[in-house]
């Protein structure tokens, strides 16, 4: 068994920090700095090799404010995990902007603390997951939600950033945009490569691809009625395994559809971004699209959720997004006016405004590919209020469940409840042993009511909104 890390605990209330310490330590964990605010705490920290920092984060706020952004930069390796006896909302976003992971409500037994830390703790660095290049499919159940937009930036991104050879393949049997969005002509479409792929020698593939500035290949869609014939799924999985053994990367843009070619891609993928936007008909096709991978044999580990914002102002907050797709986290890509120009101009946002805020996104998004999909932080812990009107809400999620034969069971009454906990999925919530969010949950842990962890909340899936954080 791993050795447990050590930590750091920073709180002005002594009696407090005397009682975290005991729990700290009798969860098997060495304490390495513990003190107050101040100057002598973050100077101990930027000496010590801690991989979590509990720092208290009560009034004043701007002081805590202030710990919490010298702790990020004494200990940048490290989760800050903030904790006071009643954190709010307003506290939470204070606290995420400042540079912490969390914000929890004080633990107040040793079990409590148990939880927190497993919850919370990040699990081993980022690995590779295989020798041969990383195969990443970008998919998404509809048009104009600006699944290629996202395909050529992380492409171009990977390639411009010098993160290795990149190839970015459009999937569309019908006229697909990867070429237009990069002003690119193709000289062979996937179509006709996947049938030629068994006579290539890598030179020869290479030659017939075109090539971006920013050193991106591209094997287009046909940009020809002759050339719109179909290719096998066999085909097309032994050109993506041919084409990631020549590759440090293999991006896939795929049409909005979830056929036999496009299953080919997910069988073979080492990642999926299933891309959306926050709009009603987007996440109720999306959460028939991810039923239908995971009955597919698609692993739900496997995929990760990119919300888009193609809009200034979105009809769904990403809470809702997560309650609806029933996921703990999502990957946001922020609305960016200067994209649609982008997009018009054939110049991908990352490398032409690498410091606009849709690109820096996406940049970090790019930056974690080629690792286990598991590590890839999702950058926002899905919780807070809503967006869309009750109403609105209540009728998607009706839409949603009538949509899902596998409905989700009636709770079982309180005092009879067993919950579930992500013990790996840096969980904000609890779930009854019946939901489908907690099914979903790998490596999750089971407690009666009475041993509940304080720091979650309850989901709104399974208890309804009555019961939402």
């Amino acid at each position: 068994m791993e050795p447990r890390p050590s930590v750091a605990l920073i709180d002005n209330a002594e009696a407090r920090r005397d009682l975290l310490s005991g729990l700290l330590a009798g969860a098997g964990h060495e304490i390495t700095v513990n003190g107050p605010h101040g100057i002598a705490a973050i100077s101990a920290l930027a000496k010590a090799a801690v991989r979590l920092v509990f720092v208290s984060f009560e009034e004043p706020l701007p002081r805590a404010i202030q710990t919490v952004e010298e702790v990020a930069s004494a200990a940048p390796d490290a989760v800050i995990v903030g904790f006071a006896d009643e954190a709010d909302t307003h506290a939470y976003r204070k606290a995420i902007a400042a540079g912490a992971k969390y914000l929890i409500d004080t633990p107040v037994s040793e079990s409590e603390m148990r939880a927190v830390i497993d919850a919370v703790l990040p699990a081993a660095p980022h690995t590779p997951l295989r020798d041969s290049g990383s195969v990443v499919v970008v998919a998404g159940q509809k048009g104009g939600i600006g699944k290629t937009t996202i395909s050529v930036n992380l492409a171009s991104s990977l390639a411009h950033e010098n993160r290795g050879s990149v190839l970015l393949i459009d999937l569309d049997p019908d006229f697909g945009d990867a070429g237009i969005l990069m002003d690119l002509n193709t000289n062979i479409s996937t179509s006709r490569a996947s049938r030629d792929q068994a006579e290539f020698e890598f030179e020869t593939f290479k030659r017939n691809l075109s090539m971006h500035d920013s050193g991106v290949f591209l094997l287009g869609a046909p940009q020809s009625f002759a050339e719109r014939l179909p290719a096998a799924p066999a085909d097309i999985e032994s050109l993506i395994a041919f084409a990631s053994r020549a590759f440090d990367y293999v991006l896939i843009d795929t049409p909005c559809v979830l056929n036999d070619t496009v299953m080919a891609a997910l069988n073979i993928a080492d990642v999926t971004l299933v891309t959306t936007t926050l709009e009603f008909a987007s996440l109720r096709n999306t959460t028939l699209m991810l039923r239908e991978m995971e009955h597919e044999g698609v692993s739900p580990t496997r995929t990760v959720v990119v919300a888009n914002h193609i809009d200034p102002v979105a009809g769904f907050s990403t809470g809702d997004a997560a309650e609806i797709l029933e996921r703990e986290s999502i990957w946001e890509v922020p609305y960016d006016r200067s994209m649609p120009r982008s997009t018009q101009l054939g110049a991908p946002l990352t490398v032409s405004h690498p410091k606009s805020a849709a690109s820096k996104s996406l940049r970090a998004l790019a930056s974690r590919l080629g690792h286990d999909p598991a590590q890839i932080d999702r950058r926002i812990a899905v919780r807070g209020v809503s967006l869309a009107p009750p109403d609105v809400r209540l009728r998607l999620a009706s839409i949603v469940r009538r949509d899902d034969e596998a409905s989700i069971p009636t709770p079982a009454p309180p005092e009879e409840a067993v919950y579930v906990f992500s013990a790996g999925k840096r969980a904000t919530a609890y779930h009854l042993e019946a939901c489908a969010v907690g099914r979903r949950l790998a490596g999750s842990s089971t407690a009666p009511r009475a041993a509940l962890p304080g720091n979650l909340r309850p989901c709104r899936i399974c208890l309804g909104d009555s019961a939402a954080a």
